[in-house]
């Protein structure tokens, strides 16, 4: 018989958890007004879900701190505490995905980095086995029952090696890893309240209780508080803390018959009676939580919090005093989440202190994990509910009619059918939210009892409540099964029809429960099918919490084709998508009271069904050959309060549905990755000699550069170079660093910059952050090239996820870009994000073009080349000319930085993204025809090859690459303005790699990424010529002391210096400030006639570039300001001056001849005053200033 060995965990406590109940409040389950309807910013779900996400993004860290400071030696105790708490809040808030990447997260220590795993050796090691069973009781998947288990029972098994103070501990029949340390008692207790949830055995609880009091003896004070140690006499935050949430998870799960209860029940509530005198007035309590100038700590405010939410909710407090005083913690607490979902004010980890100005003084820390995991937990408690004696919500049954005060273990039949005798037709389980039961007969169908309220019903109404009951507020069997095979019941396909699991040589029925699950199976022995039988096991499970029940049928050593799927009844609505069916209607009149509504669905994998068949009565899903078929199902009725509508029903099966997946070696992709560097490489050498010397023309055949080998090694240039700060960032601060210190580590950069990245960067230096930094009000390149060219990086470290490019552009790409400037980057990303499983280079542009929002001028743009090239395949520069006609010469399409009536030169993201896409659709595939095309569209004849290169090259892969455009890389040097070798920059691409695989929901299966299919999400849409509001964002003064751009001689400094040493010989006495790079400022030796000129321009649309100077105007005599200067022809400015701020002349400069002008400052006569000549951009184009004189000039009055 194909039964799973549940034995251990079922058939020696079964009796035992059908009488275990919790003691509570007379008042019961307090479901307080306190504990809901909090702000839309601060409601758990937000922040839990936020910081879960968070934690699935980072690495795994150096006991807490993040990104960790020292090499991970192996996973660490607030790792565990957070991990677990995401769990709980994924299973509390039913987050499937959220599931899914927790558990993907764990699959590397069972492989590549099982020399993480911790040892067995105390308690901060063993709470590892915390997390593993954790998995094992929201999956049932029995290797993480057999890893958590090893770390449950080593705790109480003494090592030979153990001291003789941990003998002495053992002999009394505690933990010979006692230490007394309050840390200890959440330790302790988690991972063995984790085993006794697993197993039902007593032993696991009751060990852990004996221990919590052992800690409360020895440890607990007068005042109800406990000091860190004994020879550590303060009342530490955290340390009481760890205590506070060991008191409350100890008691939800401890009997109400453990002889410790009442004990443990009564150190709790003198704990919580003492912290609620302590709390401060915001909410808050303290690193030391007696001493009222001590600051306010994050870590154990969010334990205490935890504490008494659940102490509310389970009952045990009174919730007129303690739900306001839990409200106001967690209010209190969010206000210390930023805007990365992390924690400040967070006390690093310590270790017992004998003096009290050792807790003054530790490092707070930002994100750190001891503070994460209790902000978690805090969220969980908020959405968690239990029953009113805290039990959780399962329940099985299996009985006869004719002694239904006895549970059977299990019943059998040798002729397969025991309907009409056991009670409810077979065996049964509930959760809170439905109940299931099989019909042990011909049919084996599954059938639904429908609930109106949450709640376990089955021990009193044996699944026919009385119509008294029904009618109030009771559930029903309102779900008809009929001849079918119900909701994802279980068949078999012959190839032709179905067939029952009838007859049989015998059939068999058991059901069991853990502390929160319960589970039926039934074996079918000897079904004949295809000229031989086969035995069919069929198992059900339900768990606490969860709307789902998971289905499985397994047939021992052999293939079949199961049938499951869900029935329907005349004038039900059906809906389905993609690994899914609901129905929804009144089904036909039998024992219910009333008639009511009713819906089921049914989740599977689309990989797992060979076709659907819909028989007028049922919709079957036929398997594939196979030995297991799984599916979950859920069910709801109109009385339902959470899903009692088809719309709900449907919305949670596409919440909740298994998401499509791909599979790449991870050798592959880093040999795609590296091939996608190359490419870049190779493309940008190869155009470096004609860029922006062709603007508005095509390349002449004749002019392209011949191909060297040593083309290769770019490493000093900047197209390549820049976007490995970005890298850098995220290398540093975690995959999830935050926008704003991307914008402090761009503006720490030294390498010169021009256009969207110049000003982006003097913005950030000038203390306006992110995303304002990029926006068009701030930034009047806003929508050129500049990210577009960067950002091959985010595509490259994202295989097969287009939403991660899309997303790192919204915020490397918004440091200096908006709009089409920003799509730019993020079509980039999504080609290369395609290009790791797609190599058509059709379908690579149409993969980034679905990144980007389809009302752009952008997207409008690369749409027009896919349908120009469809109309002239053959002739790429017929295709040009429209590109020219269109985004070139048409000024509707040149709005914003480059917006002249028709300009040569054109940095705008959109028409070098055109010349992009010449180059992959008219290339075909070829490497050489591709970049060689690029190249001769013109305009950033080297960025946009490179682009286009690294897209196929990363689709080619390094090994597939030609030898001429590899044989002659160095692998030694590193890139300029970086410490990455080559070789090095592959490895934190794929370190980069790996994390976004698991935060996107994928797992790494050995050496495999399993990556998820998912829709491109764009950007929202704007225009950099009709912007959206500004985000007023500005760095604080302790961020602004994080700057330090470099020094002068360096980067953008250099041109203030250069300008300034010019002006020393020019205009001597004069200096000059936020003077911008465009239009290439400084001396000329002649311009439109005159000698010795000086050309400058401000540095955006609000900055002038401004001259200035310190002047003691004489008395007596009057003195002027001399100024000749001539605008561009292209182009105006407004020039400005100036005295101590106050403007005393203004003028348009427009006239393109030169202006010869005087400035009177007699009203300065005898004053010492500062002196400023302003060239300040009136638009945005051609701003550039040409001075031929400023001087200062003086004489007698009356000359």
């Amino acid at each position: 018989m194909n039964w799973i060995d549940m034995k251990r965990i079922y058939w020696s406590s079964l009796i035992l958890l059908n009488a275990l109940s919790f003691a509570g409040s007379a008042g019961g389950h307090s479901d307080v007004a306190a504990l809901q309807d909090f702000p839309v910013d601060k409601v758990p779900e937000r922040i839990g879900t936020r910081a879960v996400q968070r934690f699935l993004g980072s690495p795994h860290s150096k006991y807490g701190v993040l990104p960790p400071h020292k090499e991970v030696k192996q996973i660490s105790y607030p790792d565990v505490c957070t991990w677990v708490g995401g769990l709980w809040f994924a299973e509390a808030s039913g987050d499937a995905e959220l599931l899914k990447g927790l558990e993907q997260r764990f699959q590397p220590l069972f492989d590549d980095e099982k020399w993480l795993l911790p040892s067995c050796d105390g308690v901060n090691h063993n709470v590892f086995g915390a997390l593993a069973l954790e998995l094992y009781l929201q999956t049932g998947d029995q290797k993480y029952y057999d890893l958590g288990m090893a770390y449950a029972d080593s705790q109480w098994e003494v090592p030979a090696d153990a001291t003789p103070e941990q003998k002495a501990w053992a002999a009394k029949g505690y933990s010979w890893q006692t230490r007394l340390w309050i840390d200890d008692t959440f330790l302790i207790n988690a991972v063995q309240s984790q085993a006794y949830r697993a197993t039902g055995d007593r032993k696991y609880i009751d060990r852990a209780a004996r221990q919590m009091v052992i800690y409360l003896d020895e440890l607990q004070r007068d005042n109800g508080l406990f000091h860190h140690a004994p020879f550590a006499p303060f009342y530490w935050g955290r340390g009481n803390g760890w205590m506070a949430v060991g008191l409350s998870d100890l008691l939800r799960f401890l009997p109400a018959d453990n002889p410790d209860r009442d004990r443990i029940m009564a150190g709790y509530q003198e704990m919580m009676a003492t912290l609620l005198s302590y709390q401060a007035d915001d909410g808050m309590w303290r690193q030391l939580i007696d001493q009222p100038d001590f600051w306010k700590e994050t870590s154990g405010t969010a334990m205490f919090t935890y504490a008494m939410i659940t102490g509310v909710k389970e009952g045990w407090l009174d919730a007129a005093v303690y739900g306001p005083a839990a409200r106001k913690g967690w209010l209190a607490l969010t206000d210390y989440v930023n805007e990365d979902s992390n924690l400040t004010e967070i006390c690093r980890g310590m270790d017992a202190r004998d003096f009290i100005e050792g807790y003054r003084k530790p490092i707070r820390r930002v994100g750190d994990l001891h503070g994460q995991a209790p902000l978690i937990w805090c969220a969980t408690a908020l959405l968690r509910d239990s029953d009113s004696d805290g039990h959780p919500k399962t329940d099985c049954s299996l009985y006869f009619k004719t002694n239904d005060a006895v549970q059977e273990e299990e019943v059998f039949s040798e002729s397969g059918d025991l309907f009409l005798d056991l009670g409810h037709h077979g065996p049964a389980i509930e959760n809170e939210w439905m109940a299931l039961r099989f019909y042990f007969d011909h049919k084996a169908a599954i059938d639904v009892y429908s609930k109106a309220r949450p709640g376990l019903e089955l021990a009193e109404t044996k699944w026919y409540p009385t119509e008294e009951q029904q009618l109030s507020g009771w559930g029903a069997d309102y779900y008809k099964v009929g001849p079918t095979l119900g909701l994802g019941g279980i068949r078999l396909w012959d190839g032709e029809k179905m067939v029952r699991l009838n007859p049989v040589s015998s059939r068999s029925a058991r059901v069991g429960k853990t502390a929160d699950s319960a589970w039926m199976e039934m074996c079918s022995m000897g079904v004949p099918y295809q000229g031989r039988t086969v035995d069919v096991t069929v198992r059900v499970t339900v768990r606490s919490g969860s709307r789902f029940a998971e289905v499985e049928a397994s047939v021992a050593g052999e293939s079949v084709q199961f049938v499951s799927g869900i029935n329907y009844h005349p004038g039900s609505t059906v809906r389905s998508g993609r690994g899914w069916i609901s129905t929804w209607g009144v089904h036909p009149e039998d024992v219910a009271a009333e008639q009511v509504a009713v819906g089921g669905a049914i989740l599977f994998d689309e990989n797992d069904v060979e076709k659907r068949v819909d028989d007028g009565k049922q919709i079957l899903l036929i398997s594939k050959p196979s030995s297991t078929l799984r599916c979950r199902v859920t069910s709801s009725c109109a009385k339902d309060p959470e899903l009692g509508s088809i719309e709900r029903l449907a919305a949670l099966c596409v919440k909740s549905v298994p998401v499509n997946e791909r599979r790449i070696s991870i050798e592959e992709y880093r040999d795609k990755m590296a091939g996608g560097w190359i490419g870049q490489m190779v493309g940008v050498g190869w155009g470096a000699p004609t860029e922006f010397k062709f603007c508005g023309e095509i390349i002449p055949e004749e002019k392209v550069p011949v191909w060297e080998p040593e083309m290769v090694n770019q490493y000093n240039q900047d197209d390549i170079y820049v976007e490995m700060t970005f890298l850098r960032s995220m290398e540093v601060h975690g995959f999830n660093v935050s926008m704003r210190q991307a914008g402090i580590d761009f503006a720490n950069s030294g390498y010169k910059l021009w256009h969207a990245n110049l000003y982006g960067r003097k913005n950030l230096r000038k203390g306006i952050a992110p995303p304002d930094s990029g926006h068009p009000q701030f930034n009047g390149h806003a929508d050129d090239i500049d990210y577009q060219i960067e950002a091959d990086f985010s595509g490259l470290i994202a295989p097969g996820m287009p939403n991660v490019g899309i997303e790192l552009g919204e915020k490397f790409g918004r440091l200096v870009n908006y709009g089409d400037g920003l799509y730019g980057g993020q079509f980039v990303a999504g080609m290369y994000a395609a290009a790791f499983f797609e190599d058509d280079p059709k379908a690579l542009v149409e993969a980034g073009l679905a990144c980007v929002p389809d009302g752009s001028q952008f997207a409008e743009a690369i749409r027009d080349v896919i349908e120009w090239h469809a109309e002239h395949p053959d002739d790429w520069q017929v295709v040009w000319k429209k590109i020219d006609e269109k985004y070139q010469r048409n000024a509707d399409y040149r709005r914003f930085s480059c917006k002249n009536e028709i300009p040569a030169f054109n940095i705008d993201a959109k028409i070098n993204a055109a010349y992009i896409v010449m180059g992959m659709l008219y290339g075909e595939g070829d490497l050489e025809k591709t970049i060689v095309i690029s190249m001769r569209c013109g305009a950033d004849s080297d960025c946009n090859p490179s682009s286009a290169a690294g897209v196929l090259g990363t689709a080619m892969g390094m090994k597939n690459l030609p030898v001429r455009y590899t044989s002659a890389l160095d692998r030694t040097p590193k890139f300029s303005h970086t410490d990455y070798s080559f070789d090095s920059l592959l490895t934190v691409c794929e370190t980069l790699a790996r994390q976004a695989v698991v935060q996107q929901g994928g797992r790494i299966d050995g050496d495999f990424f399993v990556i998820p299919v998912r829709d491109p999400q764009p950007s929202a849409l704007e225009q950099c010529w009709e912007p959206g509001p500004i985000a007023d964002s500005r760095y604080t003064a302790e961020e602004m002391a994080m700057i330090n751009p470099p020094k002068a001689g360096d980067g953008a400094g250099a041109l203030e210096l250069n300008i300034s040493k010019d002006l020393s010989t020019f205009a001597p006495g004069w200096a000059a400030r936020d003077c911008g790079e465009a239009m290439r400022p400084g001396l000329k030796a002649e311009w439109k006639g005159r000698t010795n000129v000086l050309l400058t321009h401000p540095l955006s649309t609000d900055s002038p570039c401004v001259i200035f100077r310190s002047l003691d105007v004489p008395a007596g005599k009057k003195t002027t300001v001399e100024l000749s200067v001539l605008n561009d022809h292209r182009g105006d400015f407004n020039l400005v001056v100036q005295a101590d701020g106050k403007e005393i002349f203004h003028k348009e400069i427009a006239e393109g001849t030169w202006q010869d002008l005087s400035v009177d400052l007699s009203e300065y006569a005898g004053k010492s005053i500062e002196l400023e000549v302003l060239n300040q951009a009136s638009g945005w184009k051609f701003e550039a200033a040409y001075w031929s004189r400023i001087a200062i000039q003086s004489k007698d009055k009356g000359e």
